[in-house]
């Protein structure tokens, strides 16, 4: 498309439509193609400067990724898609059919360019006819072909590894509810911190009922984030932004004051957090991670807790003394099946292959840490997952190995309207 010359378009004009879907477009891709190469949306996200539009595009494009690619294959019967062009067709699918403020006739005159100008003016055309042919027909009849005649996965948005995965442990009314979930964006929620005066204005809050697994925590749901995140509370550390579920490990572990505490796979440092705050000035917290970068998270939310030490290491071999510790949390590295709302891009990286991957990893993370946690002490094992390899199994296989450990208590966490999916387990040592 022809732009204008800089003589037309007054300094203190409004950006142009294809102006700000090209960046969106080009940003987009840039992002897909490092998520491509094993980065996580998350991960590139927090490292780029806040962009609302790219971040629902990308979340956008990731949730219903099982429908687009559907209709893209009833569309080019036969053709094999090259992955830089479906990049480029999956961000235009997400914004004619799920989006809203661009006409079709710019979504696809902004990837045709695109093609055009990187490419070569045979893809670019290919691009074109595909687009058109989506944009032929509304988007609820399109929403009808899958409904009628798209595979049950696709139908519920899932991918297919996924999708029989949950089959084999999930009835199909919940995989249908926690499928229709994950195609919303979760709430934004906050948690009153230990010692901060209870808000005087709550108006762009609005309290929750109290949480069955954490009954003390204090927790609101943001209707205004921008004024709570312009507002001296939150200014002050007031509150801190955290998901319901992320308080069942912490609410097991039963810290008290005193204590020597260890966190093993600590980043970003929301549980943490919790556990600083229930030791207060009194005991130790060891939080460790893997990378100095994940570990900065970390370092910013502690920087209120003098007992608070960083350590930089790995969980399968933490740099401590065996019988160190009297409580130890380990929040493993896990398929995140339990926030896919959030990590929406999760349920594109599952397998058979990175599950039995991290089900040994887990395994390996929880036979070093036992060593470290005195007679009478705990862990407690965390994951985000739903997998019962992950969790009842995991945790049973641990039991089964090492009978000097006793089964205390363990919860599971279904998705719900106001908290992700999580798992914890409190394993107890036994008295020497």
């Amino acid at each position: 498309m022809p732009k204008p010359s800089r003589e037309t378009t007054p300094p203190d004009a409004p950006p142009r439509a294809e102006g700000s879907a090209e960046r969106n477009l080009a940003r987009t891709v840039a992002l897909l193609e490092r998520w491509d190469k094993g980065v996580s949306i998350r991960e590139l996200l927090d490292g780029a400067p806040a962009d609302p539009a790219l971040h629902n595009a990308v979340f956008t494009l990731f949730r219903r990724q099982a429908e687009i690619d559907w209709l893209l294959a009833r569309l080019t019967p036969g053709r094999r898609i090259r992955p830089r062009l479906r990049r480029i067709l999956r961000w235009g699918a997400t914004q004619v059919l799920f989006a809203d403020g661009l006409a079709s006739a710019v979504v696809t005159d902004v990837c045709v360019g695109y093609v055009r100008r990187r490419y070569h003016a045979g893809e670019a055309r290919f691009v074109n006819a595909v687009l058109r042919r989506l944009a032929a027909r509304p988007a609820a009849a399109w929403a009808e072909l899958v409904a009628a005649e798209a595979p049950e996965g696709v139908k519920v948005g899932l991918p297919d590894p996924l999708y029989r995965q949950w089959c084999r442990h999930l009835p199909s009314i919940r995989i249908a509810e926690f499928a229709a979930l994950f195609r919303r964006p979760a709430p934004l929620i906050v948690r009153l911190r230990a010692g901060a005066a209870p808000p005087d204005e709550v108006a762009h809050l609005k309290p929750l009922p109290a949480v069955a697994w954490a009954p003390g925590a204090r927790l609101f749901r943001v209707v205004a984030p921008g004024a709570f995140f312009a507002s001296p509370a939150f200014r002050r550390g007031d509150y801190y932004v955290q998901d319901p579920a992320t308080l069942l490990a912490p609410a097991l572990m039963d810290i008290q004051p005193g204590e020597c505490v260890a966190d093993l796979c600590s980043a970003p440092g929301g549980k943490s957090v919790v556990i600083a705050e229930d030791l207060g000035d009194r005991g130790k917290l060891v939080c460790m991670d893997r990378t100095a970068q994940r570990l900065r998270r970390v370092r910013e939310n502690l920087d209120r807790f003098p007992n608070a030490t960083l350590c930089l290491g790995d969980a399968r071999r933490p740099p401590l003394r065996p019988g160190c510790v009297d409580a130890l949390l380990l929040d493993v590295p896990c398929t995140n099946t339990g926030v896919l709302r959030r990590r929406p891009d999760a349920a594109w990286r599952f397998s058979n292959a990175q599950l039995s991957k991290l089900v040994r990893l887990q395994a390996d993370i929880l036979e070093a840490a036992a060593p470290l946690v005195r007679p009478g002490g705990r862990i407690v094992y965390s994951t985000c997952s739903i997998e019962p390899e992950e969790n009842t199994g995991q945790v049973r296989s641990f039991l089964e190995r090492h009978p000097e450990f006793v089964l205390a208590q363990e919860k599971q966490l279904a998705h719900g309207e106001l908290h992700d999916g999580a798992f914890a387990a409190r394993i107890q040592r036994v008295e020497a």
